[in-house]
């Protein structure tokens, strides 16, 4: 990813763009089993955190795909750097939350029998409506564990860009489009530069016999 405006983009292996691109589409599955699981009538605000997470993932690789693929001047390392620790930690939130709830899901209309019953309830017509709370239960259990796989994925993608933004640091490569080389113990060209540029500015000395017969010769 190195070229003409693009020294300040994080190199990392090829085979990256293939994680984030796979989050996105587990991210995906997790959205649409919580849209499923939001249809039924039993209340759970985890759907809602999933929504959240699902998408926060969508923003998060659109943003490093699309500002590395055609918009490097909105690229920074730094922001995406903090972004994937915050997609790691919402993730580790949200499935384990789901699979808290689906591993205690009872039907509070029938806690005698071990099998999950039809769920049923009455709407605003007071006709009673039976839901199958077995398949509520199923699509929150399968929520869960799509969303640790997707949570290992984002510890994957976190570690591979960390050591690679280190890397990037200690080469002296800049942080913004358009910056300058900085100067670090692995990039001794900036120091050279340097010093050259010193050794023109520094003035030229004398001996002070030799500036006393200058003076007499001008006298």
């Amino acid at each position: 990813m190195a070229g003409a405006g693009r020294d300040h983009i994080v190199s990392v292996p090829p085979f990256y763009l293939f994680i984030l691109i796979a989050q996105i589409v587990l991210a995906i599955i997790v959205l649409g089993l919580a849209a499923y699981s939001a249809t039924f009538h039993i209340w759970f605000g985890g759907n809602g955190y999933a929504f959240f997470c699902s998408i926060a993932s969508f923003i998060i690789n659109g943003y490093y795909i699309a500002s590395t693929l055609a918009l490097p001047a909105i690229y920074n390392c730094w922001v995406f750097l903090i972004l994937e620790c915050l997609h790691v930690v919402w993730w580790l939130a949200c499935w384990a939350d789901l699979a808290a709830w689906a591993s205690a899901y009872s039907s509070a209309y029938d806690i005698t029998t071990l099998s999950l019953p039809k769920a049923c309830y009455f709407d605003a017509d007071f006709e009673m409506v039976c839901e199958d709370a077995k398949k509520h239960k199923n699509a929150i259990a399968a929520a869960a564990g799509i969303g640790a796989l997707l949570w290992l994925l984002a510890i994957v993608s976190l570690a591979i860009f960390a050591i690679n933004v280190h890397r990037h640091r200690t080469s002296g490569s800049p942080y913004t489009v358009g910056a300058a080389l900085r100067s670090t113990s692995q990039n001794p060209q900036s120091d050279v530069g340097k010093e050259g540029a010193g050794a023109q500015q520094t003035p030229q000395s004398y001996p002070m016999n030799q500036l006393s017969e200058v003076s007499r010769d001008q006298v």
